[in-house]
């Protein structure tokens, strides 16, 4: 009869603990992907205010991405300054758009300068606590 070696066998043990950790994985690459669109969605719970704006400037934020073909640039996110009016106030504000799958078509029309204004939420009591509101592409 031959002799059964440990990492030969399957237990309950470690059936768990490799459904454990690929589950951890699985959480961890979610975190990296989607926490910026989870963040702009807590922080905007709080916006109940909707008002045009009119674009004042745009910067991007790009990092370098090496590889085995060389050099890239890649956009990290854009950085958009904003200015709108309420009860004839000029409220002047910018916001950085992460350049998520879900915001690529709105920063590609802000980039390609289609866009002259935008919508933004704001707080009733402090007005420069606003950001973007990044419409949904059906």
């Amino acid at each position: 009869m031959k002799k059964v070696r440990s990492w030969q066998t399957w237990d309950w043990t470690s059936i768990r603990r490799t459904i454990l950790l690929f589950l951890m994985i699985s959480a961890g690459l979610l975190f990296v992907f989607f926490y910026e669109d989870w963040k702009r969605e807590k922080a905007g719970e709080q916006l109940t205010q909707v008002a045009k704006a009119k674009l004042l400037r745009v910067e991007q934020e790009k990092e370098m991405s090496q590889s085995e073909t060389g050099n890239k640039l890649l956009l990290r996110a854009i950085k958009v300054r904003y200015a709108f009016e309420i009860k004839g106030k000029t409220i002047y504000a910018s916001d950085r758009i992460p350049s998520t799958l879900q915001n690529n078509y709105f920063i590609d029309q802000i980039l390609s300068g289609s866009l002259d204004s935008i919508e933004v939420r704001y707080h009733p009591a402090a007005a420069r606590q606003s950001h973007v509101i990044i419409p949904v592409r059906e």
